[in-house]
């Protein structure tokens, strides 16, 4: 089929019928009806004078035809004789090439395909479709399948690798079954086709990975939010918005790119964090795409040093001093200041400190000025070891006192009837920073049984009032005349000197009453009682109020009236009363301890002893032999506990009983014990 033929007809003999004649006859076409007769009006017949002839039939025709056609002679002689020729033509079918065509589609990035039909109406073949088709080239940016519908028909599904735009291509061969019906086609007619996948790019959401960074306590960290974890799938990623600052330390945003310093608050540790939203900058196409960055900081603790401040204290001369070598000023932020050690001891005085720096500074005697103590202060190594440590440096100001005078207690004797002369100031008391001593106001207390008299040159007299036995007392001030230290006068200092005068009877005295018992001296001697007991017989009857006036003997214990009863008590104790004037406590087993002969008796005696410098260095209440005065200070400047060293010292003892020896008897007794090892 779809082929033209040409070709000259000739007549056969036995088929065309002539006029016989003598000479040949010579047929031509019968122009006017040829053909007479053709089985497919479809087809072309076109016949030549020459006896040839064209037969073309229409597209993708094939079969069998039947055309008729006449032929004529010259007419000679008349009539012309017209006969007929059939001619059979088989169109034999063939094979025609389908009809394909490239293929074009569009997808979005990041998006399927699915069941996309691979023919069109404008793929065709006339003979009747085509073979499944077979993949040639496969697509170079993406996975692509061929399957069929539902109804058979071939189809494709397109999945773009990620993130992938652009235009993607496969190729497939099509073929058709090379056959038609009976006629069978051995060879198959195949073509190429290409489709072509147009990817549209989106723009991606960039991929965000949250930040996790460290720093030192007090350190800086200066890093990048935006690192090889955030990714712009489609361009750069910037900074869009900053949301949530750091809440201890500083944010300092360096530029858009993600720099940034962050610098933590001063000793803090723990965590931070602050966030931001990153974009990317919108290609390929818009909008731009965000998400929220957070970034977390932890800072990580250090043992920080401790804070210590020197010490400034001001102290008087002789003035002892205790503190703690750390003071509320010495801090650490992170824990506690402990002391360590000692590195510089003082140059003027002594220094004992303990192990959790308490001290006790004693400047030497009188000095004055400046002084030093070095002391190494720590941590106690929290929260990270090591420790941390620091020299504080404890600087004394001494400032100069003017020193009282150093007076002594003086004791005198005399007697009642007798004038007390003397000189207060005497060569035993001075004044420490050598200045003279005066006598500026008199007496401040005292006498109380007596008169005195004195100058301004410490010359003083003495008179006891009449009939008065026993201790009166006298208190001076002496006092220096100031001190000029520096330019500076320092006030004037003072002391008071007491002054002890035991005033005791005269029996030469005949107007004294020496035992206060009603009778002059002189009536005792005229009557042979003891001038000195009040009781002589010791029927505890008084010599002269009582038993004079009553009329009894005095001499005589045994003498009474009938009105009245005099009871003797009598007691096996034994009443002397001694002082000592020594004793020597260096444990040999003899005097070790001041044995005061009868002071036991008294139940409230109390006994007082002071040093040279009138400072109570012992003192006992009620006083008992048993545990006597062993020569340590139990009171005082001095440590409790301390040997005394040898001297002279002066008591004072109270017994404590008005008329412990009888009445009138003395209850007060002053004097001196030297201390002797």
């Amino acid at each position: 089929s779809d082929d033209f033929w040409d070709e000259s007809l000739e007549h056969d003999s036995a088929d065309i019928f002539a006029e016989q004649t003598t000479a040949p006859v010579i047929l031509y076409p019968d122009f006017a009806s040829n053909p007479i007769y053709q089985s497919n009006p479809n087809a072309t017949f076109t016949f030549f004078v020459d006896g040839s002839f064209d037969y073309s039939t229409p597209a993708h025709y094939y079969g069998n035809d039947t055309i008729v056609i006449g032929f004529t002679d010259a007419g000679y002689p008349q009539p012309a004789i017209i006969v007929y020729d059939t001619l059979f033509i088989e169109v034999v079918p063939i094979n025609d090439t389908p009809t394909i065509n490239d293929k074009f589609f569009i997808a979005q990035e990041d998006s399927f395909l699915i069941d996309m039909p691979i023919l069109d109406s404008t793929d065709t073949d006339i003979e009747g479709g085509f073979q499944s088709p077979t993949l040639i080239d496969s697509t170079d940016n993406g996975a692509v399948f061929i399957t069929q519908d539902i109804n058979g028909n071939p189809v494709f599904s397109y999945n773009p690798d990620p993130n992938f735009y652009g235009v993607d291509s496969f190729s497939l061969l099509l073929c058709d079954f090379g056959e038609l019906g009976a006629f069978p086609i051995l060879n198959e007619i195949c073509d190429t086709m290409w489709l072509y996948i147009n990817v549209f790019p989106v723009t991606d959401t960039p991929v965000i990975v949250d930040n996790s960074e460290s720093v030192l306590e007090d350190d800086t960290l200066t890093s990048s939010y935006v690192d090889g974890n955030d990714i712009a799938l489609d361009g750069n990623l910037v900074l869009a918005e900053f949301v949530d600052s750091t809440l201890h330390g500083e944010l300092i945003l360096t530029d858009s790119s993600g720099s940034y310093t962050y610098i933590p608050s001063p000793d803090y540790y723990g965590l931070d964090s602050f966030s931001v939203i990153i974009c990317d900058d919108g290609p390929p196409t818009p909008p731009t795409l965000c998400d929220t960055n957070w970034v977390y900081i932890t800072v990580i603790p250090i043992n920080d040093a401790p804070v210590i401040i020197n010490d400034s204290i001001v102290i008087e001369e002789d003035q002892v001093y205790s503190g703690n070598a750390v003071g509320s000023e010495d801090t650490d932020i992170d824990g506690n200041v402990i002391y360590s050690t000692v590195f510089a001891l003082p140059n003027h005085g002594v220094l004992s400190i303990n192990t959790n720096g308490e001290y006790t500074y004693t400047p030497n005697a009188e000095y004055y000025g400046s002084d030093s103590i070095g002391v190494i202060l720590c941590d106690d190594g929290t929260p990270n070891p090591p420790q941390n440590c620091d020299t504080n440096w404890i600087f004394f100001t001494i400032t100069p006192v003017n020193d009282p005078p150093v007076v002594f207690d003086t004791f005198y004797f005399m007697a009642s009837s007798d004038t007390l002369s003397i000189n207060l100031i005497d060569s035993n008391e001075y004044d420490p920073e050598l200045s003279t001593l005066v006598y500026p106001n008199g007496t401040t207390s005292g006498p109380n049984h007596g008169t005195i008299t004195f100058d301004s040159t410490g010359n003083y007299t003495y008179i006891p009032e009449n009939n008065f036995t026993g201790v009166d007392t006298l208190v001076f001030e002496i006092c220096d005349t100031g001190l000029v230290v520096n330019g500076d006068t320092l006030p004037v200092a003072c002391s008071l000197d007491t002054v002890l005068i035991q005033v005791t009877c005269q029996v030469g005295d005949s107007t004294f009453d020496c035992d206060n018992d009603g009778l002059t001296n002189y009536q005792e001697d005229s009557l042979g009682t003891d001038p000195f007991n009040p009781d002589t017989d010791g029927d505890g009857v008084i010599d002269g109020t009582e038993e004079v006036v009553d009329g009894t003997n005095p001499l005589e214990p045994c003498s009474y009236l009938q009105t009245s009863i005099t009871l003797e008590i009598t007691t096996t104790e034994d009443c002397t009363f001694s002082i000592p004037e020594g004793f020597s406590p260096n444990g040999d087993g003899t005097n070790d301890t001041w044995l005061i002969q009868g002071i036991d008796n008294f139940l409230e005696a109390e006994v007082k002893v002071y040093n040279r410098w009138g400072s109570l260095v012992y003192q006992a209440k009620p006083y008992k032999n048993a545990n006597g005065w062993d020569g340590k200070s139990n009171n005082g400047v001095s440590l409790i506990g301390e040997d005394l060293p040898v001297g002279t010292y002066f008591y004072l003892i109270d017994l404590g009983s008005v008329g412990a020896f009888g009445p009138g008897s003395q209850t007060l007794f002053k004097g001196y014990v030297y201390l002797n090892r």
